[in-house]
């Protein structure tokens, strides 16, 4: 009788938490796998970067911009999450 018992336990032990970290373990796997296959062509890069003298000060202002919204990011996080703590 004990053997049935534990059994319908086990039945039990399962909860939606179990399903839905089994099913994203389970995308992830299926991920990693499909970006995996793709990774066994020849790598071709497809930006064209301009190594004109006069093309840097662009390149400059683009590193410049993308540090700035990187900081704007890193503040307004800090500040939300500051005021939330």
């Amino acid at each position: 009788m004990s053997l049935i018992r534990s059994n319908i336990k086990l039945a039990h032990a399962f909860s939606l938490v179990d399903v839905v970290v089994l099913a994203t373990l389970g995308a992830t796997v299926y991920g990693l796998i499909s970006i995996g296959s793709e990774w066994s062509g020849e790598l071709r890069p497809t930006v064209e970067i301009n190594l004109s003298p006069w093309a840097l000060p662009r390149y400059v202002l683009f590193s410049l911009f993308r540090g700035f919204a990187a900081y704007g990011l890193s503040l307004l996080f800090t500040l939300i999450y500051g005021r939330v703590a």
